[in-house]
């Protein structure tokens, strides 16, 4: 087996940072671009692009400081789905800031609300919230209007939709029964 070349990768990453290409670093040090490619990658340097070229490590550093994918992707130049092909999937579940997004559902902040606040998308805020806060149902809802649809024969599915809102079925049936026992 061939003995791996001794390069010296500090001046090849500092050289490879200034912008000269992998064929260039290559001729310099009388290798091939591959060893070139496979040294750089092991050294955590991918290039996604022809102009974008950045640090795998750099990037996970900053994901774990708290940095949000979008915000990634602008930093590195990079898209949003390439950010999440780096960062492992379960990062992207434990990076959310669940105390506060549960604070901020209890005091009554909406789900937009929370997620432009803390810089994060909106379905990752309404799934995280569906299944771990408990359920808020809607202010002010016109039980009256709920009733005179329920009378009129519509179903308790398309009274809610009615009300576009998420309300569960369970609140409607609740509030049905509610004036069904008080009449």
């Amino acid at each position: 087996m061939p003995k791996k070349l001794d390069l010296p990768m500090d001046e090849i990453i500092a050289l490879y940072k200034t912008g000269m290409t992998r064929t260039d670093i290559a001729k310099k040090y009388n290798c091939s671009i591959y060893t070139i490619s496979m040294r750089l990658i092991d050294a955590g340097y991918r290039s996604y692009s022809k102009n974008t070229t950045f640090c795998k490590a750099a990037l996970l550093a900053d994901r774990a400081a708290g940095m949000a994918l979008k915000d990634l992707a602008a930093k590195y130049h990079i898209s949003i789905r390439t950010v999440s092909s780096i960062v492992p999937k379960r990062d992207v579940r434990a990076s959310l800031p669940r105390d506060e997004i549960l604070k901020l559902w209890a005091e009554g902040m909406t789900i937009g609300k929370i997620a432009k606040e803390l810089k994060l998308y909106q379905s990752s805020v309404g799934k995280f919230i569906s299944n771990h806060a408990p359920y808020r149902p809607p202010e002010n809802i016109d039980e009256g209007k709920v009733m005179a649809l329920y009378k009129a024969g519509w179903s308790v599915k398309d009274i809610a939709e009615d009300f576009n809102i998420r309300m569960p079925k369970e609140l409607i049936r609740e509030i049905i029964e509610r004036h069904v026992a008080s009449s």
